[in-house]
């Protein structure tokens, strides 16, 4: 009895699950930290501890659901309004204040959903741009309901840094078969390999 209320307490309280037409600029009119200037210089983080540091920063709580991909941010002096675009932009992010102490962020999910086709006719080893030059990039990506890529940036692991715009070229292009949960298409956030010989 009580694990089957604590299940319904739960699923009422968890936001539902992120989808592609819900990303927009960050919603953060009632935060009352929003013309806060920020320096966050953060290497190798996950993620939520991005936020989580933001936080600490300029005085709100995050709440954070979903892919947390481990991230290098480097920000100046720049307005917490500028660096929430910029991180909603770069990482596929719903962010929206609930208080004006407390921002809620939501990013693609990985678990409990059926697996990402590979795109159909497109090459995981395109050629290198520039002949004898090789290697592999990681990218991190949110792939829609309809299988079409939203945000892309480079994640760590890429071995060449000039095969990482050639990579985001060829991979904005790709249509994959969406991510399923319970029938239906989700957004789900993922790394892709791209490998160039």
């Amino acid at each position: 009895m009580i694990s089957l209320l604590l299940a319904a307490t739960l699923k009422m309280t968890t936001p539902p699950q992120l989808t592609c037409a819900e990303l927009k600029p960050p919603e953060v009119s009632a935060l009352a930290s929003k013309d806060t200037k920020v320096t966050l210089n953060l290497e190798k983080t996950s993620l939520d501890r991005v936020f989580e540091a933001l936080g600490e920063k300029v005085g709100f709580k995050p709440t954070f659901r979903g892919y947390t991909p481990i991230v290098t941010v480097a920000y100046q002096e720049s307005a917490l309004t500028q660096v929430l675009d910029d991180l909603a932009s770069r990482f596929g992010l719903a962010i929206r204040n609930v208080g004006p102490d407390r921002l809620q962020v939501r990013a693609g999910a990985t678990a409990g959903v059926g697996g990402v086709g590979v795109p159909e006719g497109k090459e995981r080893t395109p050629p290198a741009p520039v002949p004898g030059l090789a290697g592999k990039v990681v990218l991190y990506a949110l792939i829609c309901e309809d299988g079409s890529v939203q945000a892309l940036t480079e994640a760590p692991g890429s071995d060449e840094p000039r095969l990482v715009q050639p990579a985001i070229d060829a991979v904005r292009r790709w249509t994959y078969l969406p991510a399923q949960k319970d029938g239906e298409p989700v957004a789900v956030a993922m790394t892709v390999i791209v490998t160039f010989r």
